[in-house]
């Protein structure tokens, strides 16, 4: 990501634009959008595309060692993109409700990009 951000500085796009791109393209694979018309749409290169559509698409049983990863590697970043993109894609009210955790914690740690200790530990527990 360092290295894409820092091409597409010099071609005059800035981080936050790079951000809101990958958001919007995670919102655009729940439309009927092809991965192809997602690239024209955003801007970002077809891999990068195609990388977002991978971890935005992950199954359950994919998500929590991933974001475990994330974690341990101190990459906060791609831990909230992962998370992003699993809520887009995946019902997740009633395992926050088993998990005792309320959804808006989820959709604030995804808005926002901070999350509090505890709220982590919730979220984590959501894919247990």
């Amino acid at each position: 990501m360092i290295a894409y951000a820092e091409e597409k500085r010099a071609e005059g796009m800035i981080v936050g634009e790079i951000r809101r791109a990958r958001v919007i393209a995670q919102e655009l694979f729940c439309s009927d959008l092809s991965l192809e018309e997602i690239t024209k749409y955003t801007r970002l290169p077809l891999e990068e595309v195609k990388y977002l559509h991978s971890i935005t698409m992950m199954s359950s049983k994919e998500i929590k060692p991933a974001l475990a990863k994330a974690l341990a590697d101190g990459d906060s970043a791609s831990f909230i993109e992962l998370l992003r993109g699993y809520v887009l894609t995946h019902d997740i009210l009633d395992a926050c409700s088993q998990a005792e955790l309320d959804h808006a914690i989820i959709y604030n740690a995804i808005r926002d990009g901070n999350v509090a200790l505890d709220a982590l530990c919730k979220i984590m527990k959501v894919f247990s």
